[in-house]
Parts: structure tokens; C-alpha cells; sequence
């Protein structure tokens, strides 16, 4: 079968999908598409009702937009992915799955059914290969929803893994200096954040925890007596701004408004502070191997004027933007330049899975005894 010449990165947020498509043209990745689709209040993307009024009319957007039947490389939730670095030197191809699940064993819920996927290129340093671990009937309802949707599921892969694929092109860009030590990377989106800790271009681990804009969106909302959607409008104005101190300033009719967000803001960095002071600690005292020395933003707050200078002075390491756009030419009708120009943070995780062209999950149909088809996980 001939590969499709793009591939279209979906993010399943849970109060919106955002789709990326990018063509590959003489060693040019091109942005040729962006979309951005609500739903109506959170989607569980594990429970989902194919036949509920939210469900059909993401449906009969996709097919409004003319994206019926395109392929897609489509997210997996942080939360149930087991992510690990492994040698695999002196073992024969075919037995490298069963060697990752014998040496994960204490990682894998042995009650349920995981799929394996290895990376296809080995790390030029140590050798070692990615090895991504996840539950194969979430996988199977994940892509049951995307084929609903009427989408077809080509690919699919961790949420951290394609935020790293567009952080690690912006950390290797960097001076040496920042580029040698460890990265942080915040993903703050609607309601969670993830923390990704990365070294050499590899992922350490990740945390998510429970910090987004609806609690500045809250906050913006009751001070001003506006509703959610009208306080989220102002948020994402190129005016707003967050001060080093922690205050929001908000454009109102009558000049600036200024919005303690101290409260909220201390939960990003008690939990991001707690994470990094660990990652110090499992190495010696004063070794280079344990200096964390750049943090990376990305997520729909990233757009939030001094949200960097906040998080540098807070956690005294240099930060600044992971911007998709940085890594891509641009190509897109006006309408969603626009888009994409307002909001590029909100695309780095659908960017990043439209730039998946390996160590990635692949998905082929097996009949199932009972006659039924389902899409069976494999390594690409």
C-alpha cells in the first residue's frame, strides 16, 4: 500500500480536538492545515458515546472541514503510558517485546493485556531503544474513537513523546552550555499540566498533576463578573499579561485590571519545584549529570504574556517557549494562519504527532473470532 504523502497530527483534548497536517517536500516539513474543533463540556476519549449529540457533531465537523477518511497519528494519555530506555545488544529482533515485558514486569498490570511498541532507530550514543508500554484496550478504545469520528488511525503515540520531538529541536538550538544539562518541559493545558523531565534528548520521566487556565479563567470570571467563556476571551487577549509577581492583567473597558493569581500559581510551581528537587536528588551531590538547567513551556497558557518570566523567576532556571512554528514552513489558507498565529502553543502536541515518521505506533485490522474488527497495536 502506498504511504500518504501527510499525515495529520490529532490531539483528543478533552474540550477540543486540534489537528496539524504537514506535508514532507524535499526534506521540508510544510504546515499545510490546522484545525481546532470544541466539544461540548470534557470528553472522556476511554468512555465515549459514539452515538451522543457532542460525539456526532465532532463527526459532521470533520466531515464539514473535508477531513473524512485522512490519516492521522492520534495522542496517548500520559497517565497509563510506561515509557523506558532499553539495551537490547546480543538479542535476536524477535525476541526483543518478550525481553521488554520481562524487564518491565513490575511496571505492567499483569491482569490486563499491555502492547509493547520499539523504537525503530537506537539512541547513536548508548544504543538503547525506546520502549513504550501501554494497555492494549484503551489503545483499542482510543482508536475506535478516532475511526468513529471518521478518521482513519494510522499511527499513534505518547503525548510527551511528541512535545519532545518539537522541545528537543528548540533545546538543540540553544548554547552548549544550556543544551548539555537536563530540561524540564510544562505542557499546561485546560485542566492539567505534565511535567516531562528530559536528558540527552530522552525522557526521564513524566508527572501530571492537576493545574490549568480554568483556574485563572475562574479567578478572571468572579473578579470581573463576566462568564467562563467571555473571562477566557480576555485571558487570551495579546494585552493580557502575568506579571513576575504573579498578578494578572487583564484588558477591561476601563483600562487594566489586576487579578492576584498568586493562589493558583503556586500550585505550578510547588509541584513542578518538587519534581526537579527529586531529580536532583537521585544523583550526587553537586554532579553535573543532576543540573537542570532550561525549562520549556508549551499549552494553551503559554500564549500568556511573562508566563516565562513568572516560571524563571519562581524556579531560578532559564526558560523560555516551545513555538511549533519554529520547526516548519507555513503554507495555510487565511483563516487558519490566523488560528495558528494567535495560539501556536496550543498545537505543539498535534505538531509534533504530524512530524511522527518514526519510533511511532502502527495499527492494522485483525478479525476477532466473533467476526468484528479491531485495530491491533504493533510496532512501525
Amino acid at each position: 500500500m502506498k504511504p500518504s504523502p501527510h499525515l495529520i497530527g490529532l490531539e483528543l483534548g478533552a474540550h477540543a480536538l486540534k489537528m496539524v497536517r504537514i506535508d514532507s517536500q524535499r526534506r521540508s516539513n510544510i504546515l499545510t492545515g490546522a484545525w481546532r474543533i470544541p466539544t461540548e463540556g470534557a470528553m472522556d476519549w476511554r468512555r465515549v458515546d459514539h452515538k451522543s449529540p457532542a460525539f456526532l457533531d465532532l463527526k459532521a465537523e470533520v466531515a464539514r472541514l473535508g477531513l473524512k477518511g485522512q490519516d492521522v497519528c492520534f495522542s496517548l494519555p500520559p497517565e497509563h503510558t510506561v515509557l523506558r530506555w532499553m539495551d537490547f545488544a546480543g538479542m535476536e529482533e524477535a525476541d526483543w517485546k518478550d525481553a521488554a515485558a520481562l524487564m518491565l514486569r513490575k511496571q505492567l498490570d499483569e491482569t490486563q493485556p499491555w502492547e509493547i511498541a520499539i523504537g525503530t532507530e537506537p539512541d547513536p550514543v548508548t544504543n538503547e531503544r525506546l520502549v513504550t508500554a501501554m494497555p492494549r484496550d484503551l489503545i483499542f478504545r482510543y482508536a475506535d474513537a478516532v475511526q468513529g469520528l471518521g478518521l482513519n488511525p494510522v499511527a499513534a503515540e505518547p503525548e510527551s513523546n511528541a512535545i519532545l520531538r518539537i522541545g528537543g529541536s528548540v533545546l538543540r538550538r540553544r548554547s552548549p552550555l544550556l543544551r548539555d544539562g537536563a530540561a524540564v518541559i510544562l505542557d499546561i493545558g485546560y485542566q492539567r499540566t505534565r511535567i516531562d523531565m528530559v536528558r540527552d534528548d530522552k525522557i526521564e520521566f513524566t508527572r501530571e498533576f492537576r493545574f490549568g487556565s480554568h483556574l485563572l479563567i475562574k479567578s478572571i470570571a468572579k473578579e470581573l463578573v463576566l462568564t467562563e467563556e467571555e473571562a477566557a476571551q480576555t485571558l487570551e487577549h495579546s494585552t493580557a499579561s502575568l506579571s513576575n509577581r504573579g498578578w494578572l492583567q487583564i484588558p477591561t473597558p476601563g483600562g487594566l485590571a489586576q487579578i492576584d493569581a498568586n493562589p493558583h500559581l503556586q500550585i505550578l510551581v510547588r509541584e513542578t519545584g518538587r519534581l526537579v528537587r527529586y531529580f536532583r536528588s537521585i544523583y550526587p551531590e553537586r554532579s553535573y549529570a543532576g543540573t537542570v538547567a532550561s525549562l520549556l513551556v508549551t499549552g494553551g497558557l503559554a500564549g500568556l504574556n511573562g508566563i516565562c518570566e513568572y516560571v524563571d523567576r519562581a524556579l531560578q532556571i532559564e526558560s523560555c517557549l516551545v513555538d511549533p512554528l519554529s520547526v516548519v514552513r507555513i503554507d495555510l489558507p487565511e483563516d487558519q494562519f490566523i488560528l495558528m498565529s494567535r495560539a501556536p502553543y496550543v498545537f505543539t502536541v498535534a505538531t509534533g504527532l504530524a512530524l511522527a515518521l518514526r519510533n511511532r505506533m502502527g495499527f492494522e485490522e485483525e478479525s476477532k473470532p466473533n467476526g468484528s474488527k479491531r485495530i491491533l497495536a504493533r510496532a512501525a
